[in-house]
């Protein structure tokens, strides 16, 4: 291409041909797609490594929090019937103290003495709880592991070395017992790799 020396820069630009870059065919990799049993085993493993032990500490503290929040949400409700009974025993007693009526008096001494017993379980239910009252807010998969099922739980890591590498620092975590969910997720584990 000759090019005039006495022409402005821009027309040599303008005259200069582009370049035309060699574009690289796009090759579309197919990923491999996991199967649903390899992911089942993934999700197993992953759940095994992420188990954290639970304290009796911890569990007591999961029990009072449930405790509070079935006692707050029909705490309205019985300080209501608590007022109410409060209330109505004392309109009885005065209309059966103003009608000289021993029957009517004592009846609305008996209302207003079922509205305080009322008052009084709402206010025992605020306070600290005893650990035996708090017995029926752990659920059942958070109960501890029976001797003969960390027995089986101990032969089955034995045979199995990955099982065995996956909970190796269960035991190792002091004041956490091994409880019933962790041998769900132990099960988990090995309906996938049966089923894989």
């Amino acid at each position: 291409m000759s090019v005039n020396a006495n022409s402005h820069w821009m027309d040599r630009v303008r005259a200069a041909p582009m370049p035309t870059a060699s574009s690289k065919p796009y090759w579309s990799v197919p990923l491999r797609s996991l199967e649903r049993g390899s992911r089942e085993i993934i999700a197993a493993r992953a759940a095994l490594r992420g188990r954290t032990g639970v304290t009796q500490e911890h569990l007591y503290l999961l029990a009072r929090d449930r405790r509070s929040e079935v006692l707050r949400a029909g705490r309205p409700a019985r300080g209501l019937l608590a007022i109410g009974l409060v209330a109505a025993g004392i309109a009885i007693s005065v209309a059966g103290s103003l009608t000289t009526q021993q029957v009517l008096l004592l009846a609305g001494f008996c209302v207003a003495f079922a509205g305080l017993l009322v008052g009084c379980v709402l206010l025992a239910g605020m306070m600290d709880p005893q650990t035996g009252d708090l017995a029926k807010y752990v659920h059942e998969d958070e109960s501890p592991a029976s001797a003969e099922e960390i027995a089986s739980l101990v032969r089955a890591a034995q045979t199995d070395p990955e099982l065995e590498s996956l909970i190796r620092s269960w035991w190792k975590e002091s004041g956490a017992p091994i409880r019933k969910q962790d041998l769900e997720l132990v099960r988990a584990f090995q309906q996938a790799r049966s089923g894989a």
